[in-house]
């Protein structure tokens, strides 16, 4: 009877106990940017303003919708294919601890002469260039009709940006 009537007290408790939910820096993607200092705009996301529509459609060889956020967890631009079919380009950047090569994938390559460490991939999702730099890490991913060169030719334009 007493572990009932402790329990009981601090189920009371608890329902009593006002709870706060703070959201962290990454699940705000105004504070994702501003974390890794990026000029945050009031309509755009600052990624989006890296590449022009006419420039990511060369890239992704067809129209593209406007660029939009990458999503709460990851500050970037997404250009989805107007034509609604999965193909795309994705400019990401994250702080400096994200930095992980994907060394053992078939299609791994280190790329010199961009930031401090650069590579591009080939995976499911597309070709992917990526640079370790002052400015965190940037990654390019284009899906559907891409090349290597395409992703790491991105990576250099928006690392210049």
């Amino acid at each position: 009877m007493k572990i009932f009537a402790t329990l009981s007290l601090l189920i009371a408790v608890l329902a009593l106990t006002p709870v706060t939910a703070k959201a962290g820096p990454v699940s705000d993607q105004k504070k994702a940017y501003k974390a890794i200092g990026i000029d945050v705009g009031k309509n755009k996301p600052a990624l989006c303003r890296l590449l022009s529509k006419s420039e990511v459609e060369r890239v992704v060889g067809k129209p593209v919708r406007d660029g939009t956020s990458a999503g709460p967890v990851i500050a970037g631009c997404a250009w989805h294919a107007a034509d609604g079919s999965n193909d795309g380009l994705l400019v990401t950047r994250q702080s400096r601890d994200g930095w992980y090569p994907p060394a053992t994938s078939k299609f791994y390559k280190k790329v010199s002469g961009i930031g401090e460490q650069a590579y591009s991939n080939y995976s499911e999702v597309g070709y992917e260039a990526a640079a370790l730099s002052a400015k965190g890490v940037t990654g390019v991913l284009i899906s559907g009709k891409g090349t290597i060169k395409a992703a790491i030719d991105t990576l250099r334009i928006v690392l210049k940006r």
